[in-house]
Order: structure tokens, then sequence, then C-alpha cells
């Protein structure tokens, strides 16, 4: 039997996402030009892949699932040959669109999370947003220890995608490290931003100057991206052209 891949990450990963320059998603089960999305280009090279990827999805949520498959797949199943992984913005774990969906993060003692000015989750003073982001980046760096600690001969692929890398000094033990895709294709530094898909919390639980503080920086993410249209025709997420060039150097870089 064939060997796998897995493929961890939110939409820069997920199967069947692909960008054409015209910004609609397209069937990558038949792409055109001789163009494939990470999955078909490892499977054209003899390999299963199994990706536990989704749209939207935090980090802990696909690493998560990826470690129970991990944990419990059979071992008559073929090995694993390498992991892949794309990285997105550490706050996703912070989801007030359905309360009290607050993960389960390791909350320091006598601490709290804000939910808005007045109230906060929890008893205690109410972390800072940098410590937010340190929370959430801890409890993610947990699976991606579980994961090693399980599959500790496993080579792995990290890349920094909708977001860089966090901390990018503690990924140097990967085989294979882009510390922020994103600016590599854009060609130039588009700012760090973690916070982009949680603006209603960000306006309703900090004060006014974590608030413009992350505003300008979504804004000049977007402005970046909306004169890339041809890199990332939906203004977020790379064009096929750049899935399949990605896919490439991982199968050179690992002779695969």
């Amino acid at each position: 039997m064939s060997e796998t891949i897995l493929i961890i990450g939110d939409s820069w990963a997920a199967t069947g996402h692909s960008m054409p320059s015209s910004g609609n998603p397209v069937n990558t089960l038949d792409p055109s030009e001789d163009l494939y999305n990470l999955d078909i280009n490892f499977q054209l090279k003899g390999y299963e892949v199994v990706n536990k990827s989704w749209w939207g999805a935090a980090n802990s949520d696909t690493l998560a699932s990826s470690l129970l498959y991990l944990k419990y797949r059979p071992n008559t199943l073929p090995k694993i040959k390498l992991i892949v992984f794309l990285f997105t913005e550490l706050l996703r774990e912070i989801d007030f669109k359905w309360p009290p969906n607050i993960r389960f993060l390791p909350i320091p003692k006598n601490r709290s999370i804000p939910i808005s000015k007045k109230e906060k989750y929890g008893e205690g003073v109410p972390l800072t947003f940098e410590e937010i982001l340190e929370v959430s980046y801890q409890y993610q760096k947990k699976y991606v220890d579980a994961i090693r600690e399980l599959c500790p001969d496993v080579p792995w692929a990290v890349i920094g995608g909708h977001a860089p890398l966090y901390k990018p000094e503690d990924w140097q033990w990967a085989d294979f490290v882009k510390e922020d895709w994103k600016s590599e294709l854009a060609g130039q530094k588009v700012p760090a931003c973690h916070s982009l898909g949680i603006e209603d919390w960000i306006e309703s639980a900090f004060d006014l100057d974590i608030r413009e503080r992350e505003l300008k920086l979504k804004l000049e993410i977007l402005n970046i991206m909306e004169r890339l249209r041809h890199i990332f025709p939906d203004s977020i997420h790379p064009n096929i052209t750049y899935h399949d060039g990605l896919a490439k150097e991982i199968i050179n870089h690992f002779d695969l």
C-alpha cells in the first residue's frame, strides 16, 4: 500500500480549494492547465493523502483532529511519510460568535479572557491582547508536541499561510519551514496579524488603542491583497498556480 501524507491547516490547505485567476473556486479534481492543489500533486506521486484541513478552522481544530487520527489509525494502514502543516491566525481560538465557545485555553490562575470592556470570561484580571496571543499559541503547541511524540520519525513541512508563524524560532526543528508564505507570494512584507477574523470581539473587548492598531493592520493587509488579485483572486487565498508550486517545492525538498 502507498505511504500516507497528512495535511493539516485551514482553507489554505483544504482539499478541493483552489482559486483560478477569475477568483471563483474550481473543481481541482478536474483542473485546467495541468495545475493541481497539494493533494493531487502528492497523489500523482503515488501517495495516499489524508487532508484534515477545513475552511475557517483554528490551528487547534485541525491539529486535534489529526492527533486523534494518528492515535487511532490501524497499524495495518500505510506509514506516515510526511506531515504538511499550514499555520493560520492564532486568535481563531477565541470565538465569541457562539458563546461560550472559548475552547479550553490554559488560562493562568486569577486571570480571565475579556468578553467586553465591562465583562470578562471567568474570574480574575483580564488578560492583555498579547497575553491571549501567547496563551493561544501554547495551547496549539501542545497538540503539535503530542503529534511529534506520537510520530517521532515523521518529517514535517511547516508553512505560515493565512498568518505567519508565531515565534518562528520555535519551528526550526521542522525539516521544511516557510515562515511567511503570504509575504513570499506578495513579493513584499505583509503585516503580521492574528485577529483578521474576529474584529467583532476586538471591537467589544479592548480599548481604543488596540482596536485602532488591529484595524490598521487589517486594512494594510486588505489593501495589499486587493492590489495583488492576480495572486490572491478573492483577496484572501492564493490561486492554484501557487498551491501547485508549493507542492512541487515540497516534493523536491523531500525527494518524494
